[in-house]
């Protein structure tokens, strides 16, 4: 790099990026000539040749200069949402553990390795959930009543 283009460097950079904003949002005609960029870039002070078209940073918004010395230039990516870092709910594990507000107390839980309907009694005064067989017999008593 010499000296000279120190200076130039980044006012480059600034109307080059203007440029590509101006492009992706549609602000700027998408039918471009090479003497159009050239006129638009020296516009700004900026005296570049078709050689210079082609290289960076101008060769990420260019694709090709076609017939005709046409701009080709590259797709616009779209904003799309950021890929999820997390895999989707159905190939989670299940949690080891409800949430601290839904666990049971711990005294309330079986040790590890022991099943479920081995654990201990509940302590007094929490409430524990009917046994089916009393819901079955509830249910059919309502179905019974008169109406």
């Amino acid at each position: 790099m010499f000296l000279f283009e120190l200076d130039r460097t980044p006012k480059l950079i600034a109307t080059f990026d203007q440029f590509k904003t101006d492009l992706e949002n549609g602000e700027l005609d998408p039918y471009w000539t090479v003497s159009k960029v050239l006129k638009y870039f020296q516009d700004y002070d900026i005296i570049l040749n078709k050689q210079d078209l082609r290289k960076p940073p101008f060769n990420t918004v260019i694709s090709d200069i076609g017939p005709g010395n046409k701009i080709i230039f590259k797709e616009p990516k779209t904003a799309e949402a950021p890929p999820e870092m997390a895999p989707p709910p159905e190939m989670m594990p299940p949690p080891a553990m409800p949430p601290p507000e839904m666990a049971p107390p711990p005294e309330m839980m079986p040790p590890p390795g022991m099943p479920p309907e081995m654990a201990p009694p509940p302590v007094a005064g929490t409430p524990t959930p009917p046994p089916e067989d009393i819901v079955a017999q509830m249910a059919r008593n309502a179905a019974n009543l008169p109406k």
